[in-house]
């Protein structure tokens, strides 16, 4: 029955089977990129036009440049929105629905939170293969300034949002507070590394 579609009167469609085997292989590629840097992701590029608002909101200076591409890059591609927006989903039905400890359901917010802000640092390499973006007259410390700088205000809103949920201050303090640490130490001593 899974076959049944890929045969028509002149025998199979290698196209289609060719095609739907590579959507299965890379949705096997995109599971495995929760969890690390997998090489072979192929990705699309979507305009998203409910989403131009925050994009008229940047300031086009010249020190918000590569601010405002990987802006575009992460509301644009379907890598990084998507995911945020996946583990952020998560995030809310472990602290709504998950579990009744609430030490537990922080612990798993964090650990999501994590794997967040370790699939963000991607950003990093996005445009690494784009001359032109290569060919900017800008320091490579603008470019980390303004991935850090995104990435935070990415984390920040969702850890936010998420203490608010809790309804609990003393874990939603914490929660803060270990957030603000992996933004502050945990995220300038990765990106350094991968530059270097």
């Amino acid at each position: 029955m899974k076959a049944q579609p890929f045969y028509k009167q002149s025998g199979l469609n290698w196209t289609d089977a060719i095609a739907a085997e590579n959507k299965r292989q890379q949705s096997i590629l995109k599971f495995f990129s929760l969890f690390t840097n997998v090489k072979g992701i192929t990705s699309s590029v979507k305009r998203r036009g409910y989403l131009d608002g925050i994009l008229k909101r940047t300031k086009k200076e010249k020190k918000y440049t590569w601010y405002n591409l990987y802006l575009r890059a992460f509301l644009r591609s379907g890598d990084y929105f998507a995911l945020s927006l996946r583990l952020f989903a998560l995030t809310l039905l472990v602290i709504f629905f998950g579990l009744p400890e609430k030490w537990l359901a922080m612990v798993l917010v964090v650990v999501f939170d994590y794997l967040l802000l370790f699939q963000l640092t991607a950003l990093k390499s996005h445009f690494a293969y784009q001359r032109m973006a290569n060919l900017m007259p800008i320091g490579k410390d603008m470019q980390v300034n303004n991935l850090k700088r995104l990435i935070n205000q990415i984390v920040l809103v969702m850890t936010l949002i998420q203490a608010l949920c809790l309804f609990d201050l003393k874990f939603s303090l914490i929660l803060v507070g270990v957030m603000l640490v992996l933004s502050l130490v945990y995220l300038p001593a990765k990106l350094k590394k991968m530059i270097d």
